[in-house]
């Protein structure tokens, strides 16, 4: 018998990867995936009414929005870190429906600011344990900024 492992990368520059793209992948049943959840600019276009339709495609859903209900309307660095948080574990849920290894890293700017989540996804532990494994900072000090297991 072969065995066939694919690891695709999904990757976008702004919010244009659409759901429907993530959920294709997710179906798959022998599929890793890399997705880059770009959370910087998801809370930098969250108020903006031009990108609705593409945050709805991004998300594949309105259900967004209620975070916007949930979360402080402030721009204190608390506030910003809920909202953060609240989309995460949002996107999170979603992707845990088809695969149940679901491990995000968050990196960080060199100001130490957010700007996206590697989120690994497996239909095995294995591959969470090495992908841990591989992104562990401490290890390997050539990756750019800083990860976190957040």
């Amino acid at each position: 018998m072969r065995f066939i492992r694919n690891l695709p990368v999904a990757e976008f520059s702004q919010i244009l990867l659409n759901w429907t793209t993530v959920e294709a992948f997710l179906r798959k049943p022998r599929i890793d995936l890399v997705i880059n959840f770009n959370i910087s600019g998801v809370l930098r276009n969250k108020d903006i009414q031009d990108n609705e339709a593409s945050l709805n495609g991004f998300f594949g859903d309105e259900g967004w929005k209620s975070i916007l209900d949930k979360a402080p309307r402030s721009d204190s660095d608390s506030a910003v870190e809920v909202r953060r948080r609240l989309f995460r574990e949002y996107y999170l849920e979603k992707i845990k429906n088809f695969k149940s290894e679901v491990t995000p890293k968050l990196l960080y700017t060199d100001l130490n600011a957010p700007l996206y989540y590697l989120i690994y996804v497996s239909p095995f532990p294995v591959g969470s344990k090495i992908w841990k494994d591989i992104t562990d900072i401490k290890k390997y000090s050539t990756l750019n900024g800083t990860v976190c297991d957040d």
